[in-house]
């Protein structure tokens, strides 16, 4: 059964004993105005042009199922913050669950750090991306955010990561 939830986010479950399932699944709607001009104000990284390759068939299971087990304890930390020595593998192990989560309607967002590149290297862009991810995806969160920010409570311009996270993750 659980894994019948994993699959039905936002939705109505009811298990009548025995095998009796009924599952009411709603599409998520296609992106709001309104969500896109928060996005918007939220300027985030626009990440087209940096795809980072998946890892190969058969390789970083282990470090992978972790992962997908973090994901669904709900009791863990709500952020992974994966790190390691240059080529290690960070980039393409991300790649891998983003790749995942998105063919399961799970992905939340995702920001991938490159020193090399002054956009990805802004630790700034970081929330501000995400958030925008989220605000795509969710309307509810995306009227959170924009509350937030018609309330003065958050400046998006501002570099003030504490209060990007608090609020507009």
């Amino acid at each position: 059964m659980t894994a019948i939830l994993h699959y039905a986010p936002d939705s109505n479950f009811n298990d009548v004993g025995g095998d009796q399932y009924n599952i009411h699944w709603q599409e998520p709607p296609a992106v709001s105005a309104f969500q896109e001009a928060v996005s918007t104000a939220l300027n985030a990284v626009v990440r087209d042009r940096y795809y980072v390759p998946k890892c190969m068939q058969g390789t970083r299971h282990w470090i992978i199922d972790d992962i997908h087990r973090w994901l669904d304890d709900y009791d863990a930390p709500n952020i992974l913050w994966l790190s390691g020595g240059e080529g290690s593998g960070k980039s393409a192990i991300a790649s891998t669950v983003m790749s995942n989560l998105q063919e399961a309607g799970r992905l939340g967002g995702y920001f991938m750090c490159k020193r090399d590149d002054d956009l990805l290297s802004d630790p700034i862009a970081i929330w501000r991306t995400v958030a925008s991810d989220l605000a795509g995806m969710r309307s509810d969160m995306a009227e959170r955010m924009a509350r937030n920010m018609r309330r003065r409570k958050i400046d998006p311009g501002r570099p003030d990561i504490d209060l990007h996270f608090k609020y507009l993750i």
